[in-house]
């Protein structure tokens, strides 16, 4: 509001400067605290003096994020150490207690006396089910002379449904597991549970980790299809949905940050959402890194998603009343054509140049046809209350109506339609899969053609509505230079390969 905060190549006349140096005795800054060193003003000063200079786009790479970084162990290929010999430790079994004998040596320790079998059958099942054995169990355990007791015992736990619910909610801490939305609304995600269902299920069948990832992370890509591939991808549907949201852009970007965000902590065990603004202070990873890694997931979205079990179908399809699919039918038939008209009507009054730029394919497009119809997008957004505004007295009133019945009749249903929450890529996956009307006040829309032609940019300082660069796909350079272009596989799944 009072000008300015500094004149680029003149510090003498710049309010900042003059600010923190303190030439101006009726304002100091900062008000209160530590002020900033002789050494730091005098930097601003020739920074200033020299034309105060501000990159448009991120570094191509900061000294933070040079070759020397990876020598950091957590970016070294694993090695597997030489076994210690130990000498006195009759009770190594594995190649663990090698380790923890050899300790125990050096330091002239012992190992504490084996557990009784009262201890370790409760140590046991606390461990791996989480729940404490029965009086009878207790017995027959340490009544067992075999000499595989213990072994019988660890794969009975092992084996038992309880074993997946003690240890796979462990997984659905990191999966960020809800089956609501958060947020102000928090909607009731009324199929979430299967995928804990599937993580449970997949404890308890001992799956293999690749391909349990596999299948969290690209289970929609994955062929032949399979509901319980597309049912995974609730690991990536896990985090909250804002449908308050009216900003489209900024409602999707919250989606894909974090995906972006719980993939990255979860499978490479580092936080890369430092670098959504900026290259990371810390570890060696840039902007760049970020909406590379981005990328594998731009042309897919969150949904409430149609199985394909043909059994669950018959099922649902058996309790739907016959008056149904004519009154959504007929719904549809008032609604259509007055959203087409308000779209058309906004449309013509655009500018030549925006209709062309949205008549243009999103992939030929110049970056002026871009931000054109970047902003011409929220103007086409037409809400259901715009178009229940635009029908005639006589139209709105049978759709609301038709509103009532369609609600009142679902709300009796036993069954719904055979889903799960989770995510999916039209613009990469092989396989045609269905998904429901987004929910919520301002639901995220989903247009398959649109995602389709989504394409990578990085965001500046991780604004949305500050595009940059068009970037290709890839993971941070410090785990290695080669990307998914090297392959034949989708992007997700040479990812996770």
């Amino acid at each position: 509001d009072s000008g300015p905060a500094f004149l680029p190549g003149n510090a003498a006349l710049s309010r900042l400067f003059k600010y923190v140096a303190g030439l101006d005795p009726q304002l100091v800054m900062p008000p209160k605290g530590d002020r900033l060193a002789t050494n730091q003003v005098a930097l601003l000063k020739s920074w200033i003096d020299a034309g105060a200079t501000w990159p448009d786009d991120p570094p191509e790479l900061s000294p933070l994020n040079s070759q020397s970084s990876t020598n950091h162990w957590a970016f070294r290929p694993p090695q597997r150490p030489v076994l210690p010999t130990v000498t006195n430790a009759t009770w190594v079994a594995n190649p663990i207690d090698a380790f923890i004998a050899a300790e125990h040596e050096r330091r002239g320790l012992r190992p504490s006396p084996e557990a009784s079998r009262h201890a370790l059958i409760r140590r046991l099942f606390f461990d791996l089910t989480g729940l404490p054995p029965g009086p009878e169990e207790i017995e027959a355990f340490a009544t067992d002379a075999s000499p595989n007791a213990i072994e019988k015992l660890v794969e009975r736990l092992l084996s038992s449904a309880q074993y997946g619910e003690r240890w796979g909610r462990h997984w659905l801490d990191l999966a960020r597991w809800a089956e609501t939305d958060g947020f102000e609304a928090n909607d009731l995600r009324s199929s979430a549970w299967r995928y804990r269902d599937y993580v449970i299920a997949s404890f308890n069948q001992n799956k293999p980790y690749d391909q349990f990832l596999r299948e969290q992370i690209a289970g929609d890509e994955i062929e032949p299809f399979s509901d319980e591939h597309l049912i995974a991808t609730g690991f990536l549907a896990g985090g909250r949905l804002n449908n308050n949201e009216e900003d489209k852009a900024v409602q999707r970007n919250e989606s894909l940050v974090d995906v972006v965000n719980a993939t990255a902590s979860v499978t490479l065990g580092m936080t890369l959402n430092c670098a959504q603004c900026h290259d990371h202070k810390f570890d060696p990873l840039t902007i760049r890194d970020y909406y590379r890694f981005q990328a594998f997931f731009i042309k897919g979205q969150v949904n409430t998603l149609l199985l394909q079990d043909a059994a669950l179908w018959k099922r649902y399809e058996a309790g739907i009343p016959p008056e149904l699919a004519p009154a959504k039918n007929l719904r549809q038939l008032i609604f259509d054509p007055a959203r087409a008209r308000l779209i058309e009507e906004v449309r013509q009054k655009l500018s030549p140049e925006t209709r062309a730029a949205l008549d243009m394919p999103a992939a030929n497009r110049t970056p002026e046809q871009v931000g054109l119809a970047r902003k011409a997008a929220k103007e086409l957004e037409i809400s259901k209350g715009q178009v229940e505004k635009a029908l005639s007295d006589d139209d709105l009133k049978l759709f609301k109506e038709l509103e009532k019945k369609i609600s009142r009749i679902e709300s009796q249903l036993k069954e719904q339609k055979p889903q799960t929450w989770g995510f999916y890529s039209p613009g990469s996956s092989p396989h045609a899969v269905e998904a429901l009307s987004p929910r919520g006040m301002y639901p995220l829309p989903y247009d398959p053609p649109k995602l389709k032609e989504a394409r990578p940019r990085l965001f500046k300082r991780g604004d949305v509505h500050q595009p940059g660069e068009e970037l290709d796909i890839g993971w941070p350079s410090v785990l290695g230079v080669t990307g998914p272009s090297s392959t034949n596989k989708s992007p997700r799944l040479a990812l996770v390969d």
